[in-house]
């Protein structure tokens, strides 16, 4: 068949690190991206046939490197790479909201990450400059 495209951000001009999921409880499609325009990490998802594009951090150079994943109850997840404070992030959303936490300091460029369906455990894996070694790492959601 024929490819279909469709502009998820129509107010940024640069957009970088771009990330896919998939929310199964109502079958949305997600985007996570670095905004580089106003240097933020940006989320979007497909719902009533359009994007709804929204600001997750605004920091200043944050989200970077974006990983997206859903947890349980399909909760929006994003593993970022904080530039500014050179530190890998997780950002969690919650009925709308979002909250940030610290996952490793002077670490994150290039993370990806993945939910193991059996048991609910993030796997994560992230570069740290300063021990130019891949990390892995994992965590119970």
């Amino acid at each position: 068949g024929d490819w279909a495209n469709t502009v998820v951000d129509k107010k940024t001009h640069g957009i970088a690190y771009t990330a896919l999921g998939y929310n199964t409880a109502d079958g949305s499609p997600w985007v996570s991206y670095y905004d580089a325009f106003t240097a933020n990490l940006k989320v979007a998802h497909f719902a009533n046939r359009d994007w709804s594009p929204q600001t997750v951090v605004s920091r200043g150079a944050t989200g970077l490197f974006t990983s997206l994943f859903f947890a349980d109850a399909d909760q929006a997840n994003v593993l970022y790479y904080d530039k500014t404070a050179n530190e890998l992030r997780l950002a969690e959303e919650e009925g709308g909201q979002w909250t940030t936490q610290l996952v490793q300091s002077s670490a994150g460029r290039f993370a990806a990450s993945v939910i193991d369906p059996k048991n609910q455990v993030l796997r994560y894996t992230y570069y740290k400059a300063d021990n130019p070694y891949v990390r892995f790492g994992e965590r119970n959601i």
